[in-house]
């Protein structure tokens, strides 16, 4: 039941981190704080394991930090020239 919820929280997470310009620690932090926060009021879920899972996510900011970059890199070296029909 614990990885049901917990990856729910990580897809909210990720979705809402997705809509995001600009993605920095202190934004994603946000975000965590409020997945988590709605998720706390659900039943059958302690708070010892809302406060593992927040610190889980908080710690994986550094592969999320890497993960964006590489995918705003990415963007910015596909650039494809079109050429006109004659």
């Amino acid at each position: 039941m614990v990885s049901k919820w917990s990856s729910q929280v990580q897809k909210e997470v990720v979705a809402a981190a997705k809509k995001l310009r600009t993605l920095d620690k202190k934004s994603y932090t946000e975000l965590v704080n409020k997945a988590v926060k709605r998720y706390s009021k659900a039943k059958g879920i302690t708070k010892k394991e809302l406060a593992v899972l927040s610190r889980d996510l908080k710690t994986a900011w550094n592969k999320v930090k890497r993960a964006s970059i590489k995918k705003v890199s990415l963007k910015k070296s596909t650039k494809r020239t079109i050429k006109k029909a004659r």
